[in-house]
């Protein structure tokens, strides 16, 4: 079967949700069975459905993952995230829908807590076709005419996106860190896939509503796993799992350690080098597009935190009922904090083109601060 564009499952994935909400409406209508009885039935259909649905957008994504446009593969990776916590959120309101039929017309609900961020519905809406430039808003000045002025003006850039990114890291890293060690859960021995399916097997007989929800919960593992890939994503996880220990401790620590992990003075120090070393014949307009694409990256990432933050926050008002859904639910909340945790702190260092530690390269969708400023500060073409 054909995979479906974006908007196209995520609309789908959307009517299947929302009927689990309008399902009381049919359901007290009914005059030969109970309201709760015929409920049930419907909310194991939707669930159902729902959870399918949810496969096709994953689907979709992971397309996306593949285009040749470095900025519509980081969005993608923002989608799935988001996406994935989408899915816990909706299950959580399945468990929470199987033990009492809401009232008709009000909807009190998990998806309406995350939805309810402007930041993560911006991230859910936007077409894939439109990039992480899609989402980013920069206010700037004119740029200067003058080539003395706009190197100047670039200079003072360099050391202020050093400074932004790690904080944004740090802040983000330190949210994910305390949710985490919050959970009270010991490290999840391998993969989270692999322990999702150990769980589920030797879980108790699920009802099919609790089916439903354990599917969506399966399924928000698989998108993690798309985003961080199949091969890397246990090493992944337990670098997270590494992270945590040391970022719990405050927000100061946290940018300190990514200071040194991302190497940011160095980094800084190669960046005004590459500057020093650029054509005394440049014109005005090379510096210039090195500053605004400076500031776009510094935008983007700014709003990939508060995308991670929104859903983190949203996660913790939700987590409750999955985390009552022993084995299986746990293990999803579990993943979903360390997929957060390593891709803020993964992509915070592909922004600063930091050298990795090690030879999984996982993340490099964004053309970064050496990257950048190498490219546009090229010498004139004779």
């Amino acid at each position: 079967m054909a995979t479906q564009s974006f908007e196209k499952a995520w609309q789908s994935y959307q009517a299947s949700v929302q009927m689990l909400y309008r399902a009381p409406q049919a359901a007290l209508a009914q005059t030969e069975r109970g309201a709760g009885e015929v409920y049930q039935e419907q909310l194991e259909q939707y669930g159902q459905a729902a959870a399918d649905q949810s496969a096709q957008v994953r689907e979709a994504l992971q397309a996306g993952l593949k285009s040749r446009q470095l900025d519509r593969r980081e969005l993608a990776s923002l989608k799935l995230l988001a996406t994935a916590v989408y899915d816990l959120s909706v299950a959580s309101d399945i468990l929470e829908l199987e033990q009492s039929t809401p009232e008709v017309g009000v909807e009190r609900s998990a998806r309406s807590v995350l939805l309810a961020n402007p930041d993560v519905r911006d991230v859910l809406e936007i077409s894939p076709d439109a990039g992480m430039a899609g989402l980013v808003e920069v206010e700037r000045a004119a740029n200067p005419t003058d080539p003395q002025a706009a190197r100047a003006a670039l200079k003072k850039a360099i050391p202020e996106f050093i400074k932004a990114i790690p904080e944004d890291s740090a802040e983000t890293g330190w949210t994910a860190a305390s949710g985490l060690v919050n959970l009270g859960i010991a490290p999840i021995q391998g993969a989270a896939s692999l322990a999702f399916q150990n769980a589920i097997s030797k879980a108790p007989k699920l009802s099919k509503a609790a089916e439903s929800a354990a599917k969506l919960v399966e399924e928000a593992i698989r998108k993690l796993r798309s985003l961080l890939g199949k091969d890397l994503e246990e090493a992944i996880q337990e670098k997270a799992e590494e992270w945590a220990k040391d970022f719990k401790k405050d927000r100061s620590v946290t940018a300190k350690l990514l200071d040194k992990l991302y190497q940011t003075e160095a980094a800084g120090k190669e960046a005004l080098a590459l500057l020093d070393k650029a054509p005394a014949d440049l014109p005005a307009s090379a510096f210039n597009q090195a500053t605004n694409t400076l500031e776009v990256l510094t935008g983007g990432y700014d709003k990939t935190c508060r995308t991670l933050n929104a859903v983190m926050n949203g996660l913790a008002l939700f987590k409750t009922p999955l985390l009552a859904a022993v084995p299986w639910g746990p293990i999803g909340v579990y993943a979903v904090y360390t997929g957060i945790l390593g891709y803020a702190v993964y992509s915070g260092g592909d922004y600063l083109d930091w050298k990795v530690e090690d030879k999984a390269k996982w993340l490099d969708r964004v053309k970064g601060l050496k990257t950048t400023i190498k490219k546009e500060l090229k010498p004139p073409a004779k």
